[in-house]
């Protein structure tokens, strides 16, 4: 898709020695909370329902994940091409009603598939039953990326600003 090899291109010539100071300097942690905002602004094109804001939204999503493919590859810890053919993979394996012989009558039937399978991926990386891990993916109490909180748009314009208690004037 020349769009993506496009957009790829762009993020590596920007992160390249002669691009811009910062995006060289982002790293997997300091871009994290650039990942949430962008998520966050395509949730409210997609509540909007404005399919002109959502592909702006989802185009700026996209080249967020590809700057995190390409800080970790320069890092060392995996390639953009070994992420998307996981990707491809897994989702292969966790459609054998597409993609294999298995038959099913529902999405039920669907989705218990996909749960009995993600269980089982989960148990053979990590040898323990029921998809534990040995240790937590995420440090212990860290919100669900669905359950995180988002500062509202008031808290947030009141950062730093102290409310008056009662009584003091």
């Amino acid at each position: 898709m020349p769009a993506f090899d496009e957009l790829v291109a762009l993020c590596r010539k920007l992160r390249s020695p002669g691009g811009c100071a910062w995006d060289r300097k982002q790293t997997l942690a300091s871009i994290r909370k650039h990942v949430r905002e962008e998520v966050a602004e395509f949730f409210e094109a997609m509540d909007e329902k404005d399919a002109q804001h959502m592909q702006e939204e989802l185009g700026d999503v996209l080249y967020t994940l590809i700057f995190l493919a390409d800080i970790a590859e320069n890092q060392g810890l995996f390639s953009m091409e070994g992420a998307l053919r996981g990707a491809r993979e897994k989702i292969i394996r966790r459609h054998p009603h597409v993609f294999g012989d298995v038959k099913v009558r529902s999405v039920r039937d669907i989705m218990r598939n996909w749960k009995r399978i993600k269980a089982a991926e989960r148990a053979a990386e990590s040898g323990f039953p029921r998809g534990r891990r040995s240790s937590p993916a995420k440090p212990a109490g860290t919100p669900s990326p669905r359950r995180a909180p988002r500062p509202s748009p008031r808290r947030s314009s009141r950062a730093g600003k102290r409310r008056p208690t009662r009584g003091a004037r």
